[in-house]
């Protein structure tokens, strides 16, 4: 178990099997035509697309993570999408059967609990999907439901608004773990963040979940629960 501080407040920071998909890959560019399907199984590409695969971003304290860009082919700067998580940043499946969505709805470049580029570069938009610190080829570690985390989704956003086609308004939009983010984000004040888009995420893990009504639910949370029942034990 090793910690790192906020403040004056060290955070627990539990060891992990690193999430990754083998050697780090090198940035690439790529377009995919109208038509295009990721698999045989997957629903079709409707618009011209580019796709920037493993694009960095460079974080306040050096650490660079790993983005997938998909936009419209146009020389009007467009806004952007930015889905920022643990999930893998483009179709990995991790969870099986994709929570009951068939394969024929989606495009496969989505990343889970985020939006599909193929519903929303057509209506002009850029969607980046970002892996979190820690996952993949992003260096640093997974930073979560901490003001930590929310500097990560702060400079996140201020690197996508510094890319030459963004019109510099930057979004972000999820469910839960992609939506929690966003309160984090949001609370850090990024200049170029224009809206957030957060479904089903918690802002409060303390109040909305492990002590939701002052009962102890340490279930979904249990080795964030016990770790910090065995550092502090009087305040819990």
């Amino acid at each position: 178990m090793s910690s790192y501080k906020i403040g004056q407040i060290d955070v627990l920071h539990q060891d992990i099997i690193r999430p990754t998909h083998g050697e780090p890959r090198s940035p690439s560019r790529t377009i995919l035509k109208p038509g295009h399907r990721r698999t045989e199984k997957n629903r079709p590409i409707l618009v011209e697309t580019i796709l920037e695969s493993d694009q960095i971003l460079t974080m306040r304290d050096g650490v660079t993570l790993r983005a997938n860009v998909f936009r419209p082919v146009t020389d009007t700067k467009v806004p952007a999408i930015t889905m920022y998580g643990p999930y893998g940043k483009s179709g990995s499946d991790k969870f099986p059967f994709r929570v009951g969505i068939p394969e024929s709805k989606l495009s496969g470049y989505e990343n889970f609990e985020g939006l599909d580029p193929a519903e929303w570069v057509p209506k002009q938009y850029a969607i980046i999907n970002v892996d979190a610190g820690g996952i993949n080829d992003s260096e640093g570690n997974v930073r979560w439901w901490d003001s930590a985390e929310g500097e990560d989704g702060h400079d996140t956003v201020e690197e996508v608004a510094k890319l030459p086609w963004c019109s510099g308004k930057v979004s972000m939009a999820g469910n839960s773990w992609l939506a929690a983010c966003q309160w984090y984000t949001a609370a850090q004040n990024p200049p170029h963040l224009a809206c957030i888009a957060p479904m089903e995420g918690i802002s409060d893990p303390f109040r909305e979940h492990m002590y939701r009504g002052g009962i102890p639910n340490t279930r979904f949370a249990t080795p964030l629960s016990e770790s910090f029942i065995a550092k502090y034990p009087d305040n819990n």
